[in-house]
Formats: C-alpha cells, structure tokens, sequence
C-alpha cells in the first residue's frame, strides 16, 4: 500500500469514497468493481493502520468540523442573526444628538486654534524681519513699526476729546447746512454786492454765536468780482426796530487788486493768514424776522420774538413822562432828542425805541437830524453825572445814509436833563452802583 493513503483516508473520512464513487470523473470502472477493490485494501491493512484511517475521519467528518458557509447556512445560525435589534437602534436618539454637537464644536475650536497659530507665527516672522531690518540702520533711519505693535501703542480715547470732536464736527455740519441759506437771505433782499463762499463753523462764545472761518467774495453792480474778504469770525447783528442787520467780520483782511490788507488798514505778508481788527457790512432794509427763523444760533432768539409787555410798567405813562423828559433836557424847544416810538418795557429795558435829534438851523446846526432806531434800551440815572440812554442792536440814520451801531451799542448823553427829576419820573432805570462801591439799588 502506498504511504499516503493512510492520510487521504484519514482526510476523506467514510463519505469520501461516496463522494468519489458518485463523481462519474473519478475512473471508468464500474462502480462494483471499485467497492469491491475498496473491500480489499480495508482487509488487508493492518490493525493499526485502519484505526489511524478510522478515527481520524470521525472527528473530522463532524458537523462541528464543517466550513462556515455550511454554519452559516444552517437554521440556528438563521436564528441567532434574526433573534433582536442590534445596539446602535437601541441607543438613545438624544446621545447621538450631543454626540454630533460635541464634534461640532470640537472642530470649531480646532479651527479656531489653527487659525490663532497661524497669526501667532505670522507676527513672531514680522517681529523677526523687524528686528533683523532694525539691525541695518541707524537711529535715525528707523523704519516703521509692525501694525500690530503700532495698533497696541494707541491710547485710549479720551471721552472729553471725543465729545469735543464730536461738537466740532456738528458745528461744521450746521456751518455747511447754513451758507446756503444766508446767500439765498442776501438774493432776497437784494444784496448783490456780496457772496459768501464758506462759512465755517457755528460756534458759541460767551453770549454770542459765531460763525468762522468764513470767506466772501466783493462785487459791483454788474456782478463782477472786485474783491475777497476772510475772517476768522463772523457775526450777525439783527435790528427788528431799525429792520437792518449787520455783518461784523472779525480778525479779517481785504484782498484788492492783489493787494492784502488786514481790517485796521495795515497790509499783510504774502505768508501771514490771519488778519486784523474788524469790518461791519450794513444790510439795510432786510426782513428780521426772516433772518431769526432761517439763521438759528447765528441771529438772537429775541429778534424774532414779538416784542411782549411783562405788565410791570403802564406803557402808556412810561411813554408820555419819557416824552417830556427828553423835552425838558433839551437846550431848547428847537432841538433836543424826541421819542417817537416805544414798544414795550421788560423788566428794567425799553424795547423797539425809536428816537430822532432835532438840530437848530443856523451857523451852529449839527446838519441834517438823526434818527435812532434801537432793539432795547436802558435809562441810567448815576450819581453826580449826567442822564445817560444805552442803546443796542440798531443802526443810526442821518439823511441817506445809515450807520449801524459800533460794537453793537450806542449812547445818547443829555448834560442838561435834571436827574433828580428823572429818578421821580414813572419811567424804569437800570441799577447803578452807588459811591463808593455800595450795591447797586
């Protein structure tokens, strides 16, 4: 017997020769005569060698020891596949939720680390080409800080200064916003002599409104340019009783055919800026009321107010003992100062006066007569010196031509009135100090 058929039948087990007598490709014998050989080896083979060709192919030949694809296919194994869910259906929908969140924001946050390692290596590169540049020059050739460095370096905004630029800015912005309603005010009342270019900023200071730095151009009758004016400062003065308003440019200088002069009349340097003294623009004839209500902050509230009595004083009476008043301080009865018109009385001040100067004619005639024409008015009686009216906002006129008031203010003296009458008279006077530094009564 061959050595090796021992083994095979140990491999094979008891359904081997079935399965090879079946295959009709295992010889062309018959199948009696193959069993018959079968029987023949098997009887001739020694004890030992069939209990090495029997047993083995027992335990191999087992159901136990089949491939497993017969396992699987067997119905227990059908069975233990199709017995319940698995784990993943039976987990919470909740955990799978935070789940997915948790890697959600893990990413984010490794991206936000990434993100941060890459500007932290970009600046630690800018610092170090910074310093290696810095290696290169001198002290006085450095160059410019990184923008990191120099965004670090930026103080902190004062609240004060930014309400200051805030203020400024709105003060432009109003500026802006009213130049072209004062050349629209100027067309209307016809002024064509004067156009302003840029008004600047509205600005208060003290108890009055500026508006600066302004520049204007000068022209003749027939609109051609004659002249420029600049001014630091502009304000407008607006008489209701005299209905003219004047321009009062301060710090200022004229240009004129090349030529510069400041205010005072002084000429100015081709590299000097700023001018000198001060110039007022009468515009006669004008609307004050127009001007109040389209010019806010630049004309006095009062100017388009109605001129209303507080009811302290009798109208009436103040009107006729101040008429005889002034008719008794004149030098005469040819001449002396009238009063022609009284609008009211607020507080201790005359408001909308009106008052005219009549000369004698002779060698001695001051000429033509003035008339004055004033917002408010205040009577001061002082002691030991003469009666004295204060005037403000108006203009004075002498024949055809009118003057406004300088500075705002103007002063009629009478050296002749009797101030003791003046103080018994129904008529307010404004508080005087008394000698010697008392308190005013």
């Amino acid at each position: 017997m061959h050595p090796a058929l021992p083994l095979v039948a140990a491999l094979l087990g008891p359904a081997g020769p079935q399965r090879i007598e079946q295959d009709p490709g295992h010889g062309r014998g018959a199948p009696a005569e193959r069993t018959a050989q079968s029987g023949k080896q098997s009887a001739t083979e020694t004890p030992s060698e069939a209990a090495v060709q029997t047993a083995p192919p027992a335990a191999v030949s087992s159901p136990a020891a089949e491939s497993p694809l017969t396992a699987e296919s067997s119905p227990a194994a059908e069975s233990s596949l199709t017995a319940g869910p698995s784990a993943s259906e039976t987990e919470p929908a909740d955990w799978r939720a935070r789940e997915a969140a948790l890697l959600t924001r893990i990413a984010e946050l490794e991206d936000a680390l990434r993100r941060e390692q890459e500007r932290s290596i970009a600046r630690t590169e800018e610092w170090v080409a910074y310093v290696t540049v810095l290696r290169g020059f001198s002290p006085a050739e450095l160059p410019a800080p990184p923008d990191f460095i120099a965004e670090e370096l930026v103080p902190e905004p004062d609240p004060a200064v930014e309400a200051e630029r805030l203020r400024q800015g709105l003060a432009l912005a109003r500026g802006d916003a009213l130049e072209p309603v004062l050349r629209a005010l100027l067309v209307a009342d016809g002024v064509r002599t004067l156009d302003f270019l840029e008004l600047g900023s509205v600005r208060q200071e003290g108890e009055r409104s500026f508006a600066g730095p302004v520049v204007a151009r000068v022209l003749d009758d027939r609109g051609r340019l004659t002249g420029m004016l600049s001014a630091e400062r502009m304000r407008i003065e607006v008489s209701r009783a005299a209905r003219a308003a004047t321009l009062v440019l301060e710090d200022g200088y004229q240009t004129r055919r090349g030529v510069r002069r400041t205010f005072d009349g002084l000429p100015l340097a081709a590299d000097q800026r700023k001018g000198s003294g001060t110039r007022r623009i009468l515009l006669p004839a004008i609307d004050p009321n127009a001007w109040a209500e389209a010019l806010p902050g630049l004309v006095d509230e009062d100017v388009g107010a109605p001129f209303v009595d507080d009811g302290t004083w009798n109208v009436t009476e103040v009107r006729a003992s101040l008429g005889r008043l002034l008719r008794d301080a004149a030098r005469d009865r040819r001449s002396g100062w009238r009063l022609v018109a009284l609008g009211g009385v607020r507080g201790n001040e005359l408001r909308d006066v009106q008052l005219v100067e009549r000369a004698p004619a002779g060698a001695g005639s001051l000429g033509p007569e003035r008339r004055v024409f004033a917002d408010r008015a205040r009577i001061r009686v002082p002691e030991g010196g003469p009666v004295t009216l204060e005037l403000e906002e108006g203009t004075v006129r002498r024949g055809d031509r009118t003057a406004p008031f300088l500075d705002g203010r103007y002063r009629i003296v009478l050296p002749f009135a009797d101030a003791a009458a003046w103080r018994a008279a129904p008529v307010p006077r404004a508080a005087e100090a008394r000698p010697g530094g008392g308190p005013p009564r």
